[in-house]
């Protein structure tokens, strides 16, 4: 008899909730190249290193008002002297960078450009043996039958949590059937 390998099976994949942690992830990195922007307006440096903006906004504009002017400095002022005389209002800045800590995500980069990296494998869950795997099967088998049926005939949709003892929910939510993951275990 030939002994079959296990393959693991998807049970379920929770696309809402990885959306959303994209979403959060593109705003990270908008709030960043806001900030970016933000200085180029304010004191247009030769270049922005985006690590440093992403460890200290404020900070490293400070930093970087200082080597801006540095060669009209001549009176030896703080990075905090610079900004007053030069009038600037950094108090959005320091939104931003508010803004920015409020998202607690990994920030990775490469040659100056930031990305963050959602894992998809995070939101999915995968049966674990081969009995997941029978279980998972048998249940989509009777969620096709239950679809094919309220075609031709409607269905107590909601009963099917008692019908099958708790191995086939309806989600309302999704308007649709699924096998119970508890029922995996």
């Amino acid at each position: 008899m030939k002994q079959s390998k296990f393959k693991p099976l998807m049970i379920s994949f929770a696309k809402k909730e990885y959306e959303e942690e994209q979403e959060k992830a593109t705003q990270k990195l908008e709030l960043l190249d806001e900030a970016s922007v933000w200085i180029h307006n304010a004191i247009d440096p030769k270049k922005v290193d985006m690590k440093k903006l992403h460890n200290n906004m404020v900070s490293y504009f400070k930093d970087l008002v200082l080597e801006t002017f540095f060669k009209q400095n001549t009176l030896g002022l703080s990075a905090n002297e610079l900004i007053r005389a030069k009038e600037i209002n950094y108090f959005s800045l320091v939104d931003i960078q508010s803004a920015y800590q409020d998202i607690k995500m990994k920030v990775d980069f490469k040659n100056n450009e930031a990305f963050i990296k959602v894992d998809r494998k995070e939101f999915e869950t995968w049966t674990t043996s081969e009995k997941q795997n029978k279980l998972l099967l048998v249940g989509n088998k009777f969620i096709s039958a239950l679809d094919e049926m309220d075609k031709v005939h409607p269905i107590a949709k909601m009963f099917t949590n008692r019908l099958t003892n708790g191995y086939v929910n309806f989600d309302m939510y999704k308007n649709g059937f699924r096998v119970n993951p508890e029922v995996l275990n």
